[in-house]
């Protein structure tokens, strides 16, 4: 079952991110260790487009889409896509998270002190968001959706679509939206 959320956020974040397939860059740790990366124009469950992150029959490539969007500090935020994976498990394989950046594309710290043992009272850095696997649906694709809130220093969200590992694998994202909620 697919969550629904503000239908009007929804469609104009989705049209920035589905109908720009160009804003998105890849990345891999090393080039003989990258996966290979294509856009499907009539990929995804509802043919609006497919970020495809492929490997060969070597194990440990690791490639990602990335796209650097702005955003609001103190404001909360909406991050859903569909994944599907073939011949992987996707909770393992692909991996999608969001970073909170300042306007020069630095992390940001945290707004509240940390309670930790380990520097008491500082302020920590914001960790990466890693969205949560939710419903899959007939055909394989498997929601991956949450709802933040970006640290008062951060001016841009940098989503990755990350594939991990797996040889003789295919992960296809879709619907990749990040809405003010």
């Amino acid at each position: 079952m697919k969550r629904r959320f503000p239908l009007v956020g929804l469609l104009l974040t989705a049209a920035v991110l589905v109908a720009e397939p160009s804003a998105w860059q890849t990345e891999a740790i090393r080039a003989e260790a990258a996966p290979t990366f294509r856009f499907e124009p009539e990929g995804g469950p509802d043919h609006r487009g497919a970020w495809i992150i492929e490997s060969d029959a070597r194990p440990g490539l690791v490639g990602r889409w990335v796209r650097t969007l702005p955003v609001e500090g103190g404001s909360h935020y909406q991050f859903h896509a569909l994944r599907r994976a073939t011949h992987a498990d996707g909770r393992r394989t692909a991996v999608a998270r969001v970073l909170w950046l300042d306007a020069k594309g630095k992390p940001v710290l945290h707004d509240d002190p940390s309670t930790a043992s380990y520097r008491p009272g500082e302020r920590p850095r914001a960790e990466p968001e890693y969205p949560l696997d939710r419903a899959v649906n007939a055909t394989g694709w498997t929601e991956v959706a949450d709802i933040y809130r970006a640290p008062s220093a951060a001016r841009q969200a940098r989503i990755e679509l990350e594939f991990r590992w797996a040889p003789h694998a295919k992960v296809e994202w879709a619907d990749i939206t990040l809405t003010a909620t």
